[in-house]
């Protein structure tokens, strides 16, 4: 249970408490005076049968005796003095009563309100509690969400992480060929000015090969065509001529050579190349 709804709890046990302990101390008073008061009227009473016994032996003692009627007389008003005191008070003691009565009355009225209000805040406190646990499930299930998602993201960015180390791998790579693919362009082309017709000699040793444009990568000059070692044994320093079917657009040179493709280098091209366009050992 949270913390607020032991607070509530508690905060219940306690106003109950307190109003259970002030409605006891009221009836334990009226009970007391209740007590009292009926111990004063038995007292009474029995004063008073005592006082009209003894004024019943007065006045047989003043029809006895003349002389001692002055003092009977005396007493008898002494008698009924007390009597009326007693009676004063006991209708005092009667007050009091009823005002206990009426006080204990309206305490028990009071308990009655504290208690409901009681009630009414036992059955908020405990929908509260229903709806703080609701909301403990809820975060409980998006902190669950959000540690997937973290762990998904930190595979991704492993995944990531390999694939720019790759990518950087590939790019050294590819420096490294397009170094060498420079240098032997300029190989080529000196040992084009020193035999101007090798180009045409060398095509005419290569075998009649025909394959498809599959890429093209303007940063870099290159394409990717569909012959590999697989397909035409094709080998690095072949030479290509690339068409649409309907217009030469130049000549690629391979420097890379894999079982299904091969990466071809262009310059001075008349056309554009695209993918799609032919690509020929003969044309």
């Amino acid at each position: 249970m949270s913390p607020i709804g032991r607070a509530f709890i508690i905060l219940n046990f306690l106003l109950a408490a307190v109003f259970l302990s002030f409605g006891a101390f009221y009836l334990q008073s009226a009970e007391q005076y209740k007590a009292k008061y009926t111990s004063e009227k038995a007292d009474h009473a029995t004063t008073k049968k005592s006082l009209s016994s003894e004024l019943t032996s007065v006045k047989e003692a003043l029809d006895t005796t003349g002389d001692d009627r002055d003092r009977i007389q005396s007493n008898l008003q002494d008698v009924e003095t007390r009597l009326s005191d007693r009676e004063n008070e006991n209708s005092e003691l009667k007050k009091k009563l009823d005002t206990l009565n009426a006080s204990f009355t309206s305490q028990a009225a009071s308990l009655s309100t504290v208690a409901t209000t009681i009630d009414k805040l036992s059955s908020r406190n405990e929908e509260i509690t229903k709806g703080w646990l609701k909301a403990q499930n809820v975060r409980d299930v998006a902190v669950s969400e959000r540690n997937d998602m973290e762990n998904q993201l930190t595979s991704v960015r492993g995944r990531f992480a390999n694939a720019g180390s790759r990518i950087d791998d590939l790019l050294a790579e590819l420096n490294e060929k397009t170094e060498t693919l420079r240098m032997k362009d300029i190989l080529w082309e000196a040992a084009l000015v020193k035999v101007p017709s090798l180009d045409k000699i060398l095509l005419g040793i290569l075998p009649p090969v025909s394959g498809t444009v599959v890429a093209v990568n303007e940063e870099f000059k290159t394409v990717t065509i569909s012959l590999g070692t697989n397909q035409a044994e094709v080998k690095v320093g072949w030479t290509f001529s690339v068409h649409d079917g309907k217009s030469y657009k130049g000549e690629v040179h391979v420097f890379d050579v894999d079982d299904n493709v091969a990466i071809a280098r262009y310059r001075g091209l008349k056309n554009a190349i695209v993918k799609g366009d032919k690509v020929n050992t003969r044309l």
